[in-house]
């Protein structure tokens, strides 16, 4: 009989057990979570710097550039993003150039904007 008590496992010792996988389980469960977050944040930000990308290129590339404040939409397969504009006449021949990004995430805004100085073929 003292064998059998020796190679058997106590309620105690399986109640440990059981309780240090559940945290376990649960730690990595939450820390899945947290990293598909991070990935859909990171995937709606890498998007809106290709289309900040996209419409600043689009801009100074125009044939008739106008200064002045614009802004829109990127289309129904972008229908959470908009963008923004203002270009504004300096001296000479320079326009500095503001461009943003703007997309929703959770009910929060978030932005990404560049801005940068162009030479040449604006009208005022």
């Amino acid at each position: 009989m003292n064998r059998a008590r020796r190679a058997s496992f106590t309620l105690i010792e399986v109640l440990v057990a059981l309780s240090v996988f559940s945290i376990g389980s649960i730690a990595i469960a939450y820390s899945l979570s947290v990293s598909l977050r991070a990935r859909t944040h990171v995937e709606k930000e890498t998007t809106a710097l290709f289309l900040l990308d996209r419409k600043a290129s689009e801009l100074f590339s125009a044939p008739q550039r106008k200064t002045g404040t614009f802004e829109g939409g990127f289309g129904d397969n972008y229908a959470t993003y908009k963008w923004k504009a203002t270009l504004v006449p300096l001296v000479r021949d320079l326009v500095r150039a503001d461009v943003q990004v703007i997309w929703l995430d959770r009910g929060r805004e978030h932005e990404a904007s560049v801005a940068t100085i162009v030479k040449g073929g604006f009208e005022r």
